[in-house]
């Protein structure tokens, strides 16, 4: 799933539960740390695993509460937005959500299909799949960052609703 995606979903569930975009922002973009394993050369490594962001999480959380800085109110929200990733991803493709707990990469594959034909029906396709995982550095990574579909999506989720706060005169959005 690309980052648009990553980042819009959070930041519209911060901003739907009263979070001004001021700290939604930094908050959402906590989400595109599990794809920080990129830059050591392997994808989906040990970040898209809720086993393992779930204690950096925590350990994050008490530092900032151990500081007093004034991140320690958001670090929850950082945390979810965190896990929001592989939790995402999982229903996107194979996912290493449980590793090293479970060393198989799942994928939820959910599917409503209409078939029209000489007959109206309706399919669908659902199944929890497994693989091995396998964490194999890349030697090329392609993968899209920005997709027409993801772009909507983050125009309907972020945009529209930061400028309907301005339009309609909620300066203190951020």
């Amino acid at each position: 799933m690309e980052p648009l995606i990553h980042f819009a979903i959070p930041f519209a569930i911060l901003t739907m539960l009263g979070i001004r975009p001021k700290v939604a922002i930094p908050v959402s973009l906590l989400a595109l740390v599990p794809d920080m394993d990129v830059f050591f050369g392997i994808h989906k490594w040990f970040l898209h695993s809720i086993i393992i962001l779930i204690p950096l999480g925590i350990g994050l959380s008490i530092v900032f509460l151990l500081r007093r800085t004034g991140l320690r109110n958001y670090a929850p929200l950082g945390l979810l937005a965190m896990l929001s990733h592989p939790v995402l991803d999982v229903f996107w493709n194979y996912t290493p959500i449980l590793w090293p707990v479970y060393g198989e990469s799942i994928w939820i594959n959910l599917g409503i299909n209409l078939q029209a034909g000489s007959s109206l029906g309706i399919g669908h396709n659902v199944g929890v799949l497994t693989q091995p995982t396998s964490f194999e550095a890349f030697t090329t990574l392609d993968a899209p960052l920005v997709t027409g579909a993801g772009l909507i999506i983050f125009v309907l989720l972020v945009i529209l609703p930061v400028l309907l706060m301005e339009i309609r005169g909620r300066r203190s959005w951020l």
